[in-house]
């Protein structure tokens, strides 16, 4: 369902899903992490969209119902685009289509998903200083040609975009689920 759009064989296929559910077990939120763009709309498209995870939110709200709160955040993005399996004739109607598959997988990982009532949640936090923001060395001959980016514009960015140190956000509590990830009420999903 993803692939990297340069040809490198690195690609993030792993869709993570966190339950949240309140106490008296009705579901309250759930948080899916995918990685891919949502790159099917185009320059030309001038309507307001929210791409495929606008589609795959809106489909799991209305199948999970009761209220609940769909939340999409992005994977470990980089060069990671859709595999569109086709449908539609607009871009749009593509990204409808991806939406609701991705929807389909993660609802299926919501569906086998149990959460625990009363778990002690427990997290450690400290600042990390990052390295010298810098455009990495081959970007001009890809990135900064493709979106006619110059040295100048690129520094203004990073200034804007790139940090000059972050707040780390560590949970404790150990997964019993055999796969060694963290989690409280979180599953990781299926690989395509």
């Amino acid at each position: 369902m993803n692939r990297n759009r340069r040809g490198d064989p690195e690609v993030d296929n792993e869709l993570t899903l966190t339950r949240i559910d309140y106490e008296n077990g009705a579901p309250m939120t759930v948080l899916v992490n995918w990685t891919a763009h949502p790159t099917f709309m185009s320059g030309e498209d001038m309507m307001v969209s929210g791409g495929w995870p606008g589609f795959m939110q809106r489909e799991l709200e209305q199948w999970i119902g009761n209220g609940i709160t769909v939340m999409y955040y992005n994977g470990a993005e980089g060069d990671q685009s859709p595999i569109g399996q086709g449908g539609g004739s607009s871009h749009y109607e593509k990204a409808e289509v991806y939406g609701r598959e991705v929807a389909i997988k993660a609802l299926r990982i919501y569906q086998n998903t149990r959460t625990r009532s009363k778990v002690k949640f427990e997290y450690n936090h400290f600042v990390v200083d990052l390295p010298k923001r810098k455009v990495h060395p081959s970007f001009m001959e890809t990135g900064g040609e493709e979106y006619k980016l110059t040295p100048e514009v690129l520094d203004v960015v990073l200034g804007v975009m790139s940090p000059e140190n972050t707040y780390l956000c560590l949970e404790a509590r150990r997964s019993s689920n055999g796969r060694g990830t963290w989690r409280i009420g979180s599953r990781i999903g299926f690989k395509n």
